[in-house]
């Protein structure tokens, strides 16, 4: 996502081993302000799913310190990875109002790359507003920004966009097209593109496809340690296992996700699997805990 010289390059990998302390040593030889804000950048990017907030107390400081000089570029870049930030801790508003700045500033200075992952992240949160003539608009926006681009990567992402928001208007035929459709434009299987099309294949009662999906996006996810893939995978897990009414295996799965999802304070996927559980535990005639279940899922909601 970010730019940076061969030898400046090396430098990530070995605050990636070690993470704080490296970054401080990193910042204290840094030869620029600029190669400052990028060390930030890139340290807030790689710790978004584990600890948003501190990835957004990074992601601040690197914005403060290009605007400080006056750098365009980086202060764009800085607003888009504070909305990631704020996006990863489910704080919607705050996300909204940094991609706007992101996409409106790289648009002054024909930043491609951050106007199509801007946009691209827009017509995500239209989505979740349900407001899905928007997202649409802005998802179509993002694509054709990627293709002047060339970027086979961003392109791979709008279709998974559009998996996720076929399925959110329960269009499961056309959302899967566009699943299978990107998997030709990533080099790797993606975790999240198979977690979307297990939950459109299991609505459209293609249970074993569902399964399979599932189980490759769990995998990828272990291999990845990723944390918020993991809550995903097992949130899928569960859908399928309620859908087959084997709810002592959904119960797992939720309870396997609610931990994951607990680990990086994601309230929004949280309350999505607690209003899930609540449903398994009524199905399953176990009606105080359905009870528990809605009402944590009704707090975290607002």
């Amino acid at each position: 996502y970010f730019f940076c010289g061969l030898t400046f390059c090396s430098y990530l990998t070995v605050f990636a081993q070690n993470k704080q302390d490296s970054l401080n040593i990193l910042l204290n030889s840094a030869n620029s302000d600029s190669q400052k804000i990028i060390l930030l950048l890139n340290f807030a990017n790689s710790i978004k799913s584990s600890t948003p907030q501190k990835s957004i107390e990074y992601s601040t400081s690197a914005l403060n310190l290009a605007k400080k000089i006056k750098n365009d570029t980086l202060t764009a870049m800085a607003y888009y990875e504070l909305g990631l930030s704020y996006y990863m801790s489910a704080d919607h508003t705050k996300a909204m109002q940094y991609f706007l700045e992101a996409l409106n500033l790289s648009t002054q200075i024909n930043y491609q790359k951050t106007v199509c992952n801007s946009t691209r992240l827009i017509g995500i949160l239209y989505g979740y507003q349900k407001q899905y003539e928007k997202s649409l608009e802005y998802f179509n926006s993002a694509y054709e920004c990627y293709k002047i681009s060339m970027d086979s990567s961003g392109i791979a992402a709008v279709l998974m966009h559009n998996v996720w928001f076929y399925s959110e208007i329960k269009n499961y035929k056309k959302a899967i097209k566009f699943g299978e459709e990107a998997k030709h434009y990533y080099k790797t299987e993606n975790a999240y593109n198979c977690m979307l099309l297990s939950d459109s294949y299991l609505g459209d009662n293609q249970i074993q496809k569902s399964i399979q999906n599932a189980v490759k996006g769990l995998k990828i996810s272990e291999n990845n340690n990723d944390i918020n893939g993991l809550g995903e995978a097992h949130k899928s897990l569960g859908r399928i296992y309620l859908k087959l009414n084997d709810f002592a295996k959904a119960i797992f799965c939720f309870e396997k996700s609610i931990s994951y999802f607990h680990k990086i304070e994601n309230p929004l996927d949280l309350s999505i699997v607690y209003e899930l559980l609540s449903r398994v535990y009524s199905e399953s005639g176990n009606y105080r805990k359905a009870y528990e279940c809605h009402i944590l899922f009704t707090e975290l909601k607002d």
